[in-house]
């Protein structure tokens, strides 16, 4: 279900439909809270419509997100 939302956020988004596209990842990220492409998606989306400052708090997300699974992957081939 998440692919498909995303997939559908990304039409909207490309065809200028921001708000529904805000819409359909803000789905995504209620279901699967540690996409981070989702949560820079929604990021992207708010801001296009003019919401920049709600659109901030999901970049900032991705971007824990993103370090985390760096350091995640980093330490889990660390020998033990």
């Amino acid at each position: 279900m998440g692919l498909r939302l995303a997939t559908l956020g990304r039409a909207y988004f490309r065809g200028g439909r921001f708000a529904a596209a805000a819409a359909e990842f803000e789905a995504v990220v209620d279901t699967h809270q540690v996409n981070d492409f989702a949560h820079f998606c929604l990021g992207r989306a708010l801001a296009k419509t003019g919401d920049e400052e709600r659109g901030l708090r999901p970049r900032e997300e991705q971007i824990a997100y993103r370090r985390f699974a760096t350091f995640a992957c980093r330490t889990a081939s660390l020998p033990r």
